[in-house]
């Protein structure tokens, strides 16, 4: 994947190993908010603001929210466009060390639970649920 050709936010997660590597080997081609949530972004929508916080304004521009949404099972989805989703992902499992033992985490195992829930509730029969490390993987295989 040729990421100068795309827009890509990324909102971690401190336990998802694999992908938190994969923004740490490619941080010079990356940038990022430090912190802002995705469901106020969702609910406000892109553009100038002008917020005050002690005392003091602040300048605010979000970018148009992305065209493509690829992420770890969310209460967020269930407010976007299904269309708008290209994969669901599951955790992977890992020992206290931080080191991958498993492709597969009790969360990501919920997350395959949750998934089916999603899919009879929004009608989608077309977004694939995958194991983050296995994405990672595959993409690898296809861009080294």
């Amino acid at each position: 994947m040729d990421i100068s050709q795309n827009n890509i936010i990324f909102k971690g997660h401190p336990r998802e190993i694999s992908v938190n590597e994969w923004v740490e080997n490619n941080s010079n081609e990356i940038s990022y908010f430090l912190s802002f949530p995705y469901e106020l972004w969702q609910i406000i929508g892109h553009g100038d603001y002008v917020y005050k916080y002690d005392n003091v304004d602040y300048n605010m521009y979000l970018p148009k929210q992305p065209k493509e949404i690829h992420s770890i099972f969310s209460t967020t989805l269930y407010g976007e466009d299904k269309a708008k989703i290209k994969n669901i992902f599951g955790y992977n499992k890992l020992n206290e060390s931080k080191e991958l033992v498993s492709l597969k985490h009790e969360v990501g195992i919920g997350d395959e639970d949750e998934f089916e829930r999603w899919n009879k509730l929004t009608g989608s029969e077309i977004t694939p649920f995958t194991y983050t490390f296995n994405f990672i993987n595959e993409e690898r295989k296809i861009n080294p």
